[in-house]
């Protein structure tokens, strides 16, 4: 039996180095030991080696690990790059040859052309009551001055736009719609103190500058004038509205039938002077109502008058139908679907404060013979050429 003694310096260095050759080959190197002393010694330096081995094999994996991931860092960073280069030579591209487009062709005006007839609304004028600038911190000023220029402009400012639209749509007939309130009257006792004129010159006031723009149509276009004619609440010679009579104690009833008198004969001009507080007009295949707008309340609301209009709207039109209703009386220029509420030339006023400010306005719009109401513009009332 072999003693077990211990292993020498230059055993282990012998041993160290055939770590790789087959243990039968080792144990005929040390004649002096066991088998199982050369076996279990052998072994136990390569399990040594292979830690030490495993070690440095991590440390150099984790080298590896941290280049592969800053190399895989610096490919996303270069992937955008790339892309943000390759948007730019796009761009680019597009600035040299041009973003692709197609040309959109003249189309003949004989095929775009369809019939429209042009509606000019004169209502709310109020043309002797005065507005003075200090009782509406100087938002407006009303006199007989003022009120005969701006309707000279409500003539010449409506017809530019007919004669702007008649070039892409024939129109040969104006409807001038006189819907009420060209006076103030004195139904209230405060309009003694503001008017400029008793009522009886007052509307004559009036029928001076109906006749005189209705001239200036006549004289300036060769366009068929039609006149629908409603009174408004302001112009009545009693103290209440009398329903059944409201025309007949009307000053603007009679002031209509005087104009009308006047253009007897001229066969451009066409009277409508109803003898209802409504008056209906077929264009096309569209039914017009003209009303002034006294007919209903205003009652509060944050819908101002649109909520209690729409419900007598619905009333009427349970009755006669209308596709269209043209309106006045609450000095608002604004519109729906089926309605058109038309402005004032009188402008903001001491009274009109609760309601909020508006601009003197009056209202143009076309009924196109297939589209129905289509262009709506407002009538300036001011020189729009100053400055």
């Amino acid at each position: 039996m072999k003693t077990m003694k211990q292993w020498s310096k230059e055993e282990i260095a012998l041993l160290e180095k055939n770590l790789d050759t087959p243990i039968e080959d080792v144990c005929k190197l040390f004649p002096d030991r066991s088998f199982n002393s050369v076996h279990v010694k052998w072994k136990r330096m390569r399990q040594s080696r292979g830690n030490v081995s495993t070690i440095e094999g991590d440390v150099e994996a984790l080298v590896k690990q941290t280049e592969q991931k800053d190399i895989k860092k610096k490919y996303q960073q270069s992937l955008q790059v790339i892309a943000e280069l390759q948007k730019r030579n796009v761009f680019a591209t597009y600035i040299k040859d041009g973003t692709a487009t197609y040309t959109i062709n003249k189309t003949s005006s004989l095929d775009m052309k369809s019939e429209a007839t042009a509606f000019l609304n004169a209502s709310d004028w109020h043309m002797e009551e005065e507005v003075k600038k200090e009782k509406v911190n100087g938002l407006n000023e009303y006199n007989l001055d003022i009120a005969s220029q701006r309707a000279k402009y409500f003539f010449q400012h409506g017809l530019k736009l007919v004669n702007m639209n008649a070039k892409e749509v024939i129109i040969k007939t104006i409807v001038l719609s006189f819907i009420g309130d060209f006076i103030s009257g004195n139904i209230h006792e405060e309009l003694l103190e503001t008017a400029q004129l008793q009522p009886m010159d007052a509307i004559l006031f009036a029928q001076k500058h109906l006749i005189a723009g209705i001239e200036y149509l006549l004289n300036n276009s060769s366009y068929n004038i039609v006149i629908p004619c409603v009174v408004g609440n302001h112009a009545r010679i009693t103290e209440k509205i009398h329903n059944s009579t409201e025309q007949e104690n009307s000053l603007e009833y009679c002031m209509y039938k005087n104009i009308e008198q006047y253009f007897r004969g001229n066969k451009r001009v066409t009277f409508i002077i109803s003898n209802s507080d409504d008056c209906y007009l077929d264009v096309y295949k569209y039914k017009i109502r003209f009303v002034h707008g006294h007919q209903f309340k205003f009652n509060g609301g944050v819908g101002g008058i649109t909520i209690p209009l729409i419900k007598w709207l619905n009333i009427q039109n349970s009755t006669i139908f209308a596709d269209y209703t043209i309106l006045a009386h609450w000095h608002q220029n604004f519109s729906g679907k089926n309605f058109i509420c038309n402005g004032s030339l009188i402008g903001f006023n001491a009274y009109a404060k609760k309601f909020g400010y508006e601009p003197p306005r009056q209202t143009f719009f076309l009924i196109d013979s297939r589209f129905g109401k289509t262009v709506q513009a407002p009538i300036i009332l001011e020189n729009v050429w100053k400055k």
